[in-house]
């Protein structure tokens, strides 16, 4: 029999201890040694693919903000990019079927992460507000593709700026 119970006691459920019982050959076994299972966050699993033991213990090199090649870990994360590879910002602003209006924003996002987005917007780049927006998705391997509008009742006037608010789940 194997039972799975929280192994920290803090109610948080990443961390189980198992503990298996039985019979073998007609003896009963009794409880066996503990095997602890930690289950990853995405972004766990991220710092695993991408980094060393010893890095991932270095939040200046694996840590959510660390920036090791001009984008940092978190966005390398959520675009599903790799962090040891500098690249160009994953998101392109492209017109849509109107020249000169309809704006699109287009970048790749890893469904895996624990993360949404919002589109913000501003007239002057002061100050910007998250608005109301259309969204397209294509599924490209093990990421999406994703395309984001102002949604038609937002008012884009003489200049609009665009930007994607990363948010936690």
């Amino acid at each position: 029999m194997i039972a799975p119970f929280l192994a920290d006691g803090t109610g948080v459920g990443d961390r189980f201890l198992l503990a298996a019982s039985g019979v073998h050959a007609g003896e009963s076994t009794g409880f066996g040694k503990p095997l602890v299972i930690q289950v990853l966050t995405s972004y766990e699993q991220f710092q695993s693919e991408h980094f060393t033991e010893t890095e991932q213990a270095d939040a200046m090199i694996s840590g959510e903000e660390a920036d090791p090649d001009h984008l940092s870990n978190l966005l390398e994360h959520v675009f599903g990019s790799n962090p040891r590879v500098p690249n160009a910002s994953p998101t392109t602003m492209t017109d849509g079927p109107t020249a000169g209006a309809d704006p699109q924003l287009r970048f790749p996002w890893n469904p895996e992460a624990k993360y949404s987005y919002q589109l913000q917007m501003s007239t002057d780049l002061q100050g910007f507000t998250t608005i109301p927006f259309t969204e397209t998705t294509r599924e490209n391997g093990d990421r999406l593709d994703v395309t984001v509008a102002p949604d038609a009742s937002v008012m884009l006037g003489d200049a609009a700026f665009f930007r994607l608010q990363i948010v936690p789940k």
